[in-house]
C-alpha cells in the first residue's frame, strides 16, 4: 500500500522523505515492499542491523536523513524527485 502510493506520487514521495515521521509499520512495510531483509535495509540505509530493528519495533524512532536514504537507496524515490519539491 506504501509503496504504490509512493510511486503513484512523486511529489508525495519526496515530500515522505523530507518530512513524513514513519512509524514502526510504515517502515516495516516499506522494507517489506522492496523485498529487502532487515539486514538489506539497515545496509541501504547505512545503520546497524540493530538500529534498523529498534526502527521496526519502535523502540527508536528513524532520522528523517536515515529515512530519506533508505527510500533513496532502495529506489523508491529518485533525486531527480526532490527537483520537484519546494521550499
Amino acid at each position: 500500500m506504501l509503496q504504490a502510493r509512493l510511486r503513484a506520487n512523486a511529489p508525495m514521495r519526496c515530500l515522505l522523505a523530507m518530512t513524513f515521521n514513519p512509524g514502526p509499520p510504515e517502515i516495516r512495510q516499506a522494507r517489506e515492499s522492496a523485498g529487502l531483509s532487515q539486514a538489506k535495509a539497515a545496509a541501504r540505509a547505512l545503520v546497524s542491523l540493530r538500529a534498523w530493528i529498534k526502527y521496526e519495533s519502535g523502540e527508536r524512532k528513524i532520522p528523517a536523513p536515515t529515512w530519506a536514504l533508505f527510500l533513496l537507496r532502495s529506489g523508491v524515490i529518485s533525486l531527480s524527485d526532490l527537483d520537484n519539491v519546494s521550499a
